[in-house]
């Protein structure tokens, strides 16, 4: 019997070491753009807004969609709308904007629990363009429960589908273990004598799986075999 425990023990944990050398990372969608309504517009420094709530928590993180964004040109118009998937950004005449797209569960004051996202393991991540209409810049911001926000800035260059990534290492001053809001925005100035649109497809966030749940199990698995040997 202690023979066969042993073996036993021992296939253990070898499943468990590769169960936790080899798990896969965790992709969990911010905004795929596939539910809601979005229809906004502006010029000569409109502000325009939304907010959306109850929104499906399988596309939308948290439910809830808010977009604050800024044409302050008083000769050309940028519109917003949602379609095919994708947030689309129709850019007509002379534009220079200021957009923002926050997640945070309905709960924006602090301190709350807000997304609850943990951070610990924090691999990137990644914005989905279907097309860049011009460079402009791209900040991620992300805030804990305290509010304390942490910033990375990118510059998004014109051209064809791409993928704009963040990683901690783009974070030199760190970032949140635990997630309350995230921030992401884009601002730059274009003239355009046709109007020219930018689609965004998806938000995703990539973080490795804790694997303390697996190891507690196979601890477990082991303290069992052992108590049913004796």
């Amino acid at each position: 019997m202690i023979c066969n425990y042993r073996i036993v023990a021992m296939a253990v944990a070898v499943v468990l070491s590769h169960a936790v050398t080899s798990h896969a990372n965790v992709i969990t969608v911010i905004d795929d753009f596939s539910v809601g309504s979005v229809n906004l517009s502006s010029t000569n420094g409109f502000n325009a807004r939304q907010t959306e709530s109850g929104l499906s928590t399988a596309h939308v993180v948290g439910g809830v969609r808010a977009i604050d964004f800024t044409n302050t040109s008083q000769y050309g118009t940028t519109s917003m709308n949602l379609g095919s998937d994708r947030l689309y950004l129709n850019y007509t005449g002379s534009t220079s904007n200021y957009i923002y797209l926050m997640y945070h569960a309905g709960q924006t004051s602090f301190p709350s629990t807000g997304l609850n996202i943990d951070l610990t393991d924090f691999v990137a991540l990644h914005i989905e363009f279907s097309q860049l209409a011009y460079t402009q810049s791209a900040q991620l911001h992300l805030t804990d429960h305290w509010g304390n926000a942490k910033v990375s800035t990118k510059v998004l260059h014109a051209g064809g589908g791409t993928t704009l990534t963040f990683t901690p290492a783009d974070f030199t001053s760190g970032y949140p273990s635990n997630l309350h809001t995230i921030w992401v925005y884009f601002g730059g100035s274009k003239y355009t004598s046709s109007p020219i649109t930018t689609g965004i497809e998806q938000i995703l966030l990539v973080t490795v799986p804790e694997p303390a749940s697996i190891a507690l199990l196979g601890l477990g698995s082991v303290a069992l075999l052992r108590r049913r040997t004796r």
